[in-house]
């Protein structure tokens, strides 16, 4: 997109996925770039910046998946990072790249203990690192975050087809 004296964002995607007899696969990927304005920044304090050139928003984004006959993994990393120069109420004498990262996985499968009993157990990890900026800091004008959220789950879920018109599913998760 075109702002008034900037270009506003850039983005692209490209996914891709097959199948081949008890193999499959999906892959999507995702980027871009864009500013969060091309005007004038000014704080309480007569502190002021150009937008255009210190508000930068960064993402990218994967997903693959994978499958093995019954047996499914999916990954899933994104990546987004705000360049921030106002520090809540105060312009900053640098401009900070302030990231915001996640890594999630799952692993299940589907068993067939009857024609009409499935059970799928699954394992899932998930590891958030918000709001992170953990470089170099001119004057101490800004608090450092290295903040760290991890949860592990597990589950298994049950679906049973007692007949044609009644489909019953449960489950349980622990994490």
């Amino acid at each position: 997109g075109q702002m008034a004296s900037a270009t506003g964002q850039y983005t692209g995607s490209i996914s891709a996925g097959n199948q081949f007899k008890d193999f499959g696969y999906s892959v999507s990927l995702f980027t871009g770039k864009a500013i969060r304005s091309d005007r004038q920044y000014n704080d309480f304090w007569d502190g002021t910046f150009d937008m255009a050139e210190h508000s930068d928003l960064q993402s990218n984004f994967f997903n693959i998946g994978l499958q093995y006959k019954k047996l499914q993994f999916r990954g899933i990393i994104d990546k987004y990072t705000v360049d921030s120069k106002d520090n809540y109420d105060l312009v900053t004498t640098q401009t900070y790249p302030v990231k915001f990262d996640s890594y999630i996985g799952e692993l299940k499968q589907d068993i067939a203990v009857t024609p009409k009993l499935v059970l799928t157990p699954r394992i899932n990890l998930k590891v958030q690192l918000p709001w992170r900026f953990n470089g170099d800091i001119a004057n101490e004008e800004i608090t450092a975050f290295y903040i760290k959220s991890s949860r592990y789950t597990g589950g298994l879920n049950a679906s049973w087809l007692p007949s044609e018109k009644i489909n019953i599913i449960g489950g349980a998760e622990y994490f």
